[in-house]
């Protein structure tokens, strides 16, 4: 999920590990690496999907989007 994202834009990675402070757990790793189980895991997944729309919001705007 959004690694390929992440490679060209260090906000991506900064905002799950933002998520993750506040969860407390590796949302980034669980992402990536697995289990696939743990992220289908509601309480993973929705986390999950919000830190890749706020990041992929935060890229946005960083590159001259205009906010909504």
């Amino acid at each position: 999920m959004l690694a390929d994202l992440a490679a060209g834009y260090p906000l991506v990675e900064q905002t799950f590990a933002e998520a993750s402070e506040a969860l407390g757990f590796d949302l980034w790793r669980v992402a990536q690496e697995g289990p696939e189980a743990r992220l289908n895991s509601t309480d993973v997944t929705q986390p999950a999907m919000l830190a890749a729309g706020v990041a992929t919001y935060r890229v946005w705007l960083d590159q001259g989007g205009v906010p909504p």
